[in-house]
């Protein structure tokens, strides 16, 4: 299953805006979509607010909490396509 990682230099540049636009064209060709927010040292609060945000979309399943990227298993699914922002 893909893994697609957005990433920004800055906060509030828009990888947000961009992971949710990936992850609603990918649920609109019919393929499962896995939607989650990873957790970063400087962005705390951020991470909380996009990650509760991703939770609250219909067409992809979130954890609703942020991510460790280095917690096994963050690509692991049912076959989902996984869009992550970090």
């Amino acid at each position: 299953m893909p893994l697609i990682l957005v990433a920004a230099d800055d906060a509030g540049a828009g990888a947000s805006t961009v992971a949710a636009g990936l992850a609603r064209r990918i649920a609109r060709t019919g393929r499962p979509v896995r939607l989650e927010r990873l957790a970063g040292a400087a962005d705390d609060e951020r991470a909380a607010a996009d990650a509760a945000a991703f939770a609250a979309l219909d067409f992809a399943r979130a954890s609703g909490e942020p991510l460790d990227p280095a917690a096994p298993g963050l690509a692991a699914g049912d076959g989902d396509a996984v869009v992550a922002e970090a």
